[in-house]
This record gives C-alpha cells, sequence and structure tokens, in this order.
C-alpha cells in the first residue's frame, strides 16, 4: 500500500496487475492494509526524525479477506504453507515497509520473493530479526524489533562511479538541464 491509510495507488495496481497476467499469477491488490498513516523514510530524513521499521510494522496489517477480482472476495486467506508471493516495492528507501510486508505475509506460513524497482542512492537496507509470535491479520504493536543483517550501500555498488553519475545527473534533472 501507499504511506496513507487505506489501500492502493491505481497508476501501479494497473502496472503490476498487467505484469502478473502475463505470468497468470493473481495480482491481489488489497491484501496488504495500511490502517494507519506512516512517515515516509524520505521525508523523515529530510525532516531531521528517526524512524525504523516500527513505523511500517505498526501501521499495516492483512486482508485475510481480499478481492480476488473486482467483484469477488476470497472466503478464506489466501495465503499460508504452500504459498509464494511476489513482494513488489516501486522505490526501496531502508527496506522498512518491504521487510514489514515480508515479515506480515511470511507469518503466515507463505514464501516471499522481493522485487524492487528502484533503489535510493546512500542508504543501507536493513532486515528484520525474527519478530515475535503476532496475528499478521490484525493490527500489532512492535517496540525495538530485532534487525538480522545491513546491507550497505557502499559494499553492494556495482559500479564505484555510478553515485557520482547518478548524482550529476539528477542535478541536471532538478534543474531542467536537459541534454542536446
Amino acid at each position: 500500500p501507499g504511506h496513507k491509510a487505506g489501500y492502493g495507488n491505481n497508476i501501479m495496481d494497473e502496472a503490476i496487475s498487467i505484469f502478473g497476467k502475463c505470468f497468470r499469477k493473481a495480482y491481489i491488490p488489497d491484501l496488504i492494509i495500511r490502517h494507519t498513516t506512516s512517515q515516509k523514510s524520505q521525508k523523515a530524513r529530510n525532516e531531521g526524525i528517526s524512524i525504523d521499521h516500527c513505523n511500517q510494522l505498526n501501521t499495516i496489517h492483512l486482508n485475510s479477506q481480499p478481492h480476488r477480482n473486482p467483484t469477488t472476495l476470497y472466503k478464506k486467506p489466501p495465503l499460508g504453507e504452500g504459498k509464494t508471493v511476489l513482494l513488489i516495492d516501486d522505490i526501496t528507501t531502508r527496506g522498512f515497509s518491504f521487510e514489514s510486508a515480508r515479515a506480515y505475509i511470511e507469518r503466515t506460513g507463505a514464501k516471499v520473493i522481493m522485487v524492487s524497482w528502484l533503489k535510493t542512492i546512500n542508504t543501507d537496507i536493513s532486515v528484520l530479526g525474527q519478530l515475535p509470535k503476532f496475528d499478521p491479520y490484525k493490527p500489532n504493536h512492535f517496540e525495538k524489533v530485532p534487525l538480522a543483517k545491513t546491507h550497505t550501500y557502499k559494499d553492494n555498488i556495482v559500479d564505484i562511479l555510478a553515485p557520482t553519475e547518478l548524482t550529476r545527473l539528477f542535478s541536471a534533472y532538478r534543474t531542467w538541464d536537459w541534454p542536446e
């Protein structure tokens, strides 16, 4: 879901739905519900606010009866043992929303494959550790969650000149300095 309470983003939903049809797999737009608006990582960083995974963990839950199609609901939860979910994030900053969604889905017994379309530069990804038992279909409240691993940005750069080149290109884009 987006960062605001509710679920969905019509543009992303349509793109992912088409992607799913290519593989004859269902896209379930209301599988993850945001019950409370969360703070965006980039905005928090710009305002000097420190956030962690709890910003996401405490604002989502899974929908036990999401839409199978626009007019029909699942009669029972579609997740569980033997199921695999392709979890797609449009832009990953620190991995808080990505990891939180993974934790909720895995709590059902389903496996998760994670794909991010874009990764913001100069930020590390923090992987959640083992969480205490919780009901993924209800709002939860976590404090001081364990981290399993941090994937540092600098240790995962394929081309050492990429950050400099991207910074130059983003600067040109922001100032409308287009190449001729």
